[in-house]
Parts: structure tokens; sequence; C-alpha cells
């Protein structure tokens, strides 16, 4: 009798064992799927919230923006020949941003100064407001990334090598790379099309292939502004489209504020909502493509007779001229 108790009671506390693993299991797998289901519910919020803060923002209904960089008379000159003068400009966060102009506009020179690679002779410059010579160059670096028209590497780097300079902000002085270092890089350099190239030397290749690795170093700096002087220089036409995709991609999915010097106006008025038409150091014009690039202001600021026409895609104005005729006579 007793040994029937025992075998009872040892039956019991299986069961009672093995319906608690079952419980913990359960609760285990019911944690997991909450789990699940929050991390589905935020993405849904993030995206709703998304699109109503780019609803209200076409509409006007949003609250003054919190701006990037602000520029308050600025001017500056390379010895005595005025370059910028008397510029003021607010990028809110977030912009997509042209800058174009005839050659000697200063365009170049105005990118120089937001990126504090040149120091204005007159006026403020400011970076989330403050002013843009306070910081020091490991946190103006975390922040903000340039791509000039002209790089030039002295040592053979690998690709890898060079696209790994865009971690240096992120990591003390003798730190190595971690893992989280490399995935970064690694996802950059499938963002420009260069992996193939990653064990190359980077002197071993054409000026767009070394110009897509430029965008991925940026990319792998991971900055919240994002500067760039002809970035579609030397590329073919897949390439151009490939970047000027990227860069939409960066401003509108990771809210990154771009900046970009273009010569070509059709490609600035398809890439970005807004264009700023520079004239002899000075803004002429602030507004949308369609805004700005008209026959009148491109006769004015450079000189020629071209036919403004909307794409027929997506509508935004393209850039025509003739060549085949003389011009008629007075």
């Amino acid at each position: 009798m007793l040994e029937s108790s025992e075998t009872c009671t040892a039956q019991v506390s299986e069961t009672n064992s093995g319906a608690a693993l079952a419980a913990a299991k359960c609760l285990r797998l019911w944690a997991r799927i909450e789990r699940a289901l929050k991390r589905r519910r935020d993405r849904r919020n993030a995206v709703s919230t998304l699109e109503l803060q780019e609803q209200l923002e076409s509409r006007g209904q949003l609250p003054s923006m919190t701006v990037a960089i602000s520029l308050e008379n600025v001017s500056f000159a390379y010895r005595t020949q005025p370059v910028v003068q008397n510029v003021s400009l607010e990028i809110p966060q977030h912009s997509l941003l042209a800058l174009i102009g005839p050659n000697g506009s200063g365009k170049t020179t105005l990118l120089r100064l937001m990126s504090k690679v040149l120091q204005p002779q007159h006026g403020q410059i400011s970076l989330d407001g403050q002013p843009l010579q306070r910081f020091a160059a490991r946190d103006l670096a975390r922040k903000l990334a340039v791509i000039s028209s002209e790089q030039h590497f002295e040592f053979p780097f690998s690709v890898e090598n060079v696209v790994s300079m865009g971690r240096f902000p992120h990591r003390n002085r003798l730190e190595r790379m971690r893992s989280h270092d490399w995935n970064v890089v690694e996802d950059a350099m499938d963002k420009t099309d260069v992996l193939q190239f990653r064990h190359r030397p980077i002197s071993q290749l054409s000026s767009g292939e070394k110009q897509r690795v430029l965008v991925a170093r940026a990319i792998a700096q991971q900055p919240s502004i994002l500067m760039l002087d002809e970035p579609n220089a030397h590329l073919d036409i897949n390439h151009q489209i490939a970047v000027f995709k990227l860069l939409r991609l960066l401003n509108r999915q990771h809210r990154m504020t771009i900046i970009v010097v273009l010569h070509d106006l059709s490609a600035a008025a398809a890439l970005c909502e807004t264009i700023v038409l520079l004239h002899r150091g000075r803004i002429v014009r602030i507004g949308t493509p369609a805004e700005v690039i008209t026959p009148e202001l491109i006769r004015q600021t450079y000189g020629a007779e071209v036919v403004v026409f909307p794409s027929p895609v997506g509508g935004c104005p393209q850039v025509a001229f003739d060549t085949m005729h003389e011009p008629a006579g007075p």
C-alpha cells in the first residue's frame, strides 16, 4: 500500500512537472508572439506617423520646421574676389535641396562654408542651432558627411578600407572595428553596388566606380546631413539613376538632409524638392523646381535660351536647347 502511494505521488509529481514545463513553453511562445506583434505595431505606427507628417508638410500645416543649417549674411572672398555675397538661407531638417547656377556662381564655395572647410569672413553659419565653428572635427563628422567633386588617393587602399574610413568618427582613435561597424560598411557597399570591388585598390577603379565608393563611405559615416558636389560626375546613365534613387531613399526613409550641387538642371528638378539658384555669389531665387527652373531665370543667370517643358515622368521641369539652327538675327 505504501509503495502504491509513493508511485501515485511520483506520477502526480511527474504530471505536475510536465504541466509546468508545458506552461512555461506556452508562456515563452506567447511572449515571443507579443514581441512580434509589438514590432509589427511599431512599424505600422512609424509608417503612419511618417505618412501623416509628409501629408501635413505638403499642406503647410506643420509647425515651424527644425532648421538643420542656417546662414545669416554670409560672405566670402578669395583674396579680393568676392565669391559668396551676403547669403542668408535656412535649410530645414530632412530637406532634399539642390544648389544650381552657372560656373563661378559660388555653389562649391557655399558647400565648403557649410561644411567648415572654409570660414566665412562675414556672417554666421549654424548647425542644429549651434555656431558651426564650435563643433570639433569628430563631432562635426558624426553629423555631416561631404563628397567633394575632386578627391585623390595617394595610397592604394582597398575599396573596403576606404569605405571603413567612414566609421572613424564613431570609434576611439585606437579602437578596432567592431562587428557592427563591419555590418554598416557591408551595407553601404551593397547599396552603392561596389561589393564586387571590395578587395581591389581604389587606384585601379574608373572615375565612376571611385565616385560610388565615396558615396558608400559617406553612407557608412551615418550622418544626419549629406553634402555632395556633382555626385553624378563621371557616372554612366545607369549609375546616375542608381545614385539619385539612393539619395532619395536616404532622404525619405532615413530622413537624411541632403544638399547637392548640380550642373544638370533637369536632374536637379527630377531629384530635389527645393532649388537654390545662385548667380555671382548671391541667391537669385529659392523655391520648387517649377518656380526656379524657368526660361526667364535661366536666361537671366546663365545667358542661355532654353525651352522648359514638363517631364512625361512626374511632370517636373526639363530643359532642352536647340543646337541645329543658327539664332535669328536682330
